[in-house]
């Protein structure tokens, strides 16, 4: 047997094992803040692009039925919209928990469930998230009515809507929310924010 064949095996010392460990929580130290930025900016992205969709629907909706389709606030109680027969009105400066989307065929702001169809409706996560609506949505009502010319108008007036709502997770940093915004025309997009407090959205 050739013995100069024969290898001895050798381990780590243990001051390279401690480097190798030090190592290691230097790159954990600095990924984890990394990750911890994707998984809120896919949070946020997923309820805004939710909502962006929604609004989308509304507005095609309501070209093609040739009649009015509302978006807007929607009581929700135990993760589930409680009620789409009605929007909430009042209670204009809280947070949102839901929304719906409806066909408004008597043109009276509010669902009737026998004959207008609920077209689409959804929940925030409120675990961690925070929705709140500027002021020009606020004193809409909480929603936004859809005319079959495919143009969001105050209730009762011809007055073109400009409104934003906004999606915020709280204990973010930097661009810790995201604005759904109506501006003129009813041209929707979402917008990149930042709001420490996750205050309400500046209108258009």
């Amino acid at each position: 047997m050739n013995t100069s064949s024969i290898r001895s095996a050798r381990g780590f010392t243990l001051i390279e094992l401690m480097v190798t460990v030090a190592v290691m929580a230097i790159l954990a130290g600095l990924a984890v803040p990394s990750f911890q930025g994707l998984l809120r900016s896919s949070r946020l992205a997923g309820e805004s692009n939710d909502i962006l969709a929604a609004l989308s629907l509304a507005r095609s909706e309501s070209v093609r039925r040739n009649q009015r389709v509302v978006f807007c606030r929607a009581p929700v109680v135990g993760g589930v919209i409680a009620d789409n027969s009605a929007c909430i009105t009042g209670d204009t400066a809280s947070r949102w928990a839901g929304w719906m989307v409806f066909l408004d065929s008597n043109a009276n702001g509010a669902r009737d469930a026998a004959n207008e169809p609920l077209l689409r409706s959804g929940v925030f996560s409120r675990d961690t998230l925070i929705t709140v609506a500027s002021t020009n949505l606020q004193g809409g009502g909480n929603r936004l009515v859809f005319r079959p010319d495919g143009i969001a108008r105050d209730a009762g007036s011809n007055a073109i809507q400009q409104v934003a709502l906004r999606v915020c997770e709280a204990s973010g940093s930097g661009e810790n929310a995201r604005d759904v915004v109506v501006a003129f025309g009813s041209r929707i997009n979402v917008v990149r924010a930042s709001s420490a407090a996750c205050a309400a959205p500046s209108n258009p």
